[in-house]
């Protein structure tokens, strides 16, 4: 009797420590909304894995904090919401968007392309059986463009288990002409592996998990004019990027996220953020604390300190005369003399002021 109850203790303990979760669609972020990510130090163990594994991140040390966007597409602007919303084709049917501050384009010196990349999007759709970015959303100069993958790119495909091994490729094509003669091809290479499953600690929390390992080769190419020269194209060389993820049930994002760049076989880290609840004191100010308009008096158009996602000019009448999307500019130039109110949004808050044209 003794003996039995031994082995059913063992059995039990055994079924507990090795007990493994399973992600659906229900575990990521699938509709508009928030979420906080809290840096760390980069100084973080990214190799230890396996089964059964325990990682103990909870001496994370925050540095700074992030929040995370998840946008609704009634924000963008009819040219996205065709190409992305419900009269889109199917499969580019996207359930939110999210800025992307690591595009390639945003990062070519204004000398090479003197055009003014204002902000790039990412556009996730959520399915049972996948997560995928089904294409690009760019501002230039004021006017949002969409650029929807030819090959779409698999972020995780679903339901995630431990062991799962998966491989996706992309290919979009990026075309600025008539607003600049400059071409992007962008070419990857997803490969993803969940590589360990156990429990996890950081100071949001502790966890059962899954670790996700994902291995990121793009290459990319740009047709660009230099120096008053004819076009040409020109591979743009990027290090493979990894990303290490630690994911519970129904928590939306990724509860610790570690981002490497490798080069010649060597990875350094150059992110480590957390899931967090928002830090008291660290809450992002309104977007309009240093916000302002010039010149107002105005007679031929106004520029915006920071780039506004939307905005409305209304006459006295309270009828609207000019509306426009992801600018830094608008043209008034047109406009009867008088005065108006203009309404700007950024980052979801609104504001509205009084605007004389001359």
């Amino acid at each position: 009797m003794k003996s039995t109850l031994t082995l059913l203790g063992i059995l039990f303990i055994s079924g507990v420590s090795s007990a493994q979760i399973s992600l659906t669609s229900s575990d990521f972020q699938s509709s508009p909304g928030a979420e906080y990510y809290s840096s760390a130090n980069t100084n973080v163990d990214f190799t230890s894995t396996g089964a059964n594994y325990t990682w103990d991140f909870s001496n994370l040390n925050e540095v700074s904090q992030d929040t995370i966007n998840y946008n609704s597409l009634t924000q963008a602007s009819l040219f996205i919401q065709a190409a992305y919303g419900i009269f889109a084709p199917p499969a580019y049917q996207a359930n939110y968007f999210q800025e992307n501050t690591d595009f390639t384009l945003s990062n070519i010196p204004s000398t090479v392309l003197p055009i003014n990349i204002d902000r790039v999007d990412n556009f996730i759709k959520v399915e049972n059986t996948q997560i995928a970015k089904v294409g690009y959303g760019i501002s230039v100069q004021g006017q949002a463009i969409p650029f929807p993958s030819d090959t779409i790119e698999r972020l995780y495909k679903l339901p995630l288990n431990y062991g799962d091994v998966d491989s996706s490729r992309a290919y979009t094509s990026f075309d600025l002409n008539p607003i600049y003669d400059a071409q992007l091809r962008q070419y990857i290479q997803h490969y993803s592996e969940v590589d360990g499953y156990g429990n996890i600690s950081t100071p949001y929390g502790s966890f059962p998990c899954l670790r996700i390992h994902h291995r990121i080769v793009e290459l990319d190419s740009v047709y660009i004019s230099l120096n008053g020269a004819a076009g040409a194209w020109y591979e743009l060389p990027l290090p493979t990027k990894h990303i290490y993820e630690w994911w519970t049930n129904n928590e939306d994002i990724a509860i610790l996220r570690i981002e490497t760049t490798e080069n010649f076989g060597i990875q350094t880290v150059s992110k480590t953020e957390y899931k967090d609840n928002i830090s008291v004191g660290t809450e992002e100010a309104s977007p309009f604390t240093e916000f302002y308009i010039y010149p107002n008096p105005t007679r031929d158009g106004l520029f915006f300190s920071h780039q506004v996602r939307h905005l409305t000019l209304r006459n006295t009448a309270g009828q609207i005369v000019l509306t426009k999307d992801f600018t830094t500019y608008l043209n008034v130039s047109k406009l009867p003399t008088g005065a108006y109110l203009l309404e700007v949004e950024i980052d979801g808050e609104t504001k509205q002021e009084r605007l004389l044209i001359q």
